[in-house]
C-alpha cells in the first residue's frame, strides 16, 4: 500500500503492480525499470524510499546493543569507534547509525545481506559527511540519516547524489480508509 501510495505521489499510475528480481534478488516493478524502490521496516515503522537512482533504505528501532555483534560482523574501524564510546545510550546510537548506514548501502547495490557487512566500511566523518569505502562497484554512493522518529534510526543510500528530498508521514489507517484508490493485485 505505501508504495501504491509514493507511486500515485508521484504521479505514476499502474493498473497492477508486477515485480521482476535482479540477480541480486532486489526487486524492481516491471515496465518502470527507471523507478527505484526499497522498503525496510522495524517494530510499527514502515520506510518507503523511492528514487530514479538506485536506492536503499533501512529504518531500526534503537534496542540495547551487544557489542561482539558489531566485532564480529562490522568492519574493523567500525567496531572500534563504537567501542570507544563510553556512555550506553550513545554507543547504542552509533551502532544503529553504522548498521542502517550499512544495510541502506547493501539495499543500493542490490546484493542486499549477499554482501557481507565487513566487506566494505561505512565513514562518519567529523563533520557529518558520510561515505562508504567498497570494491563492490565503480558508483558513487549519497547517504542521508533521517532523524524523524524518536527512538529509530533511519537511513537513505543512493547510487549517485540525493536531490531534494522530502519526507512524508503517513498513517496506514489513513490510506487503508481510502482502500478504493489502492485496490489494485500484486503480483510477485
Amino acid at each position: 500500500l505505501l508504495l501504491r501510495k509514493a507511486l500515485t505521489d508521484c504521479g505514476i499510475t499502474l493498473p497492477e503492480i508486477r515485480y521482476g528480481f535482479e540477480t541480486g534478488g532486489k526487486p524492481f516493478l516491471k515496465g518502470l525499470e527507471w523507478f527505484h524502490f526499497n522498503i525496510s521496516h522495524s517494530e510499527d515503522l514502515v520506510m518507503v524510499a523511492v528514487s530514479e537512482n538506485r536506492i536503499g533504505c533501512d529504518i531500526e528501532k534503537w534496542t540495547e546493543i551487544d557489542l561482539d555483534i558489531a566485532k564480529k560482523f562490522f568492519f574493523r574501524e567500525e567496531y572500534e569507534n563504537i567501542a570507544a564510546v563510553t556512555a550506553s545510550e550513545e554507543r547504542n546510537e552509533l551502532f544503529f547509525r553504522y548498521w542502517t548506514l550499512k544495510e541502506s548501502f547493501m539495499k543500493a547495490t542490490g546484493l542486499g545481506m549477499k554482501l557481507p557487512l565487513d566487506s566494505f566500511s561505512i565513514i562518519i566523518g567529523k563533520n557529518g559527511g558520510i561515505s562508504v569505502r567498497q570494491n563492490v562497484d565503480t558508483k558513487n554512493y549519497d547517504f542521508a540519516e533521517i532523524d524523524a522518529f524518536p527512538g529509530y534510526k533511519c537511513a537513505l543510500c543512493v547510487a549517485g547524489k540525493i536531490g531534494e528530498m522530502q519526507v512524508e508521514t503517513v498513517d496506514f489507517r489513513d490510506i487503508l480508509d481510502d482502500k478504493r484508490e489502492y485496490n489494485t493485485k500484486i503480483y510477485a
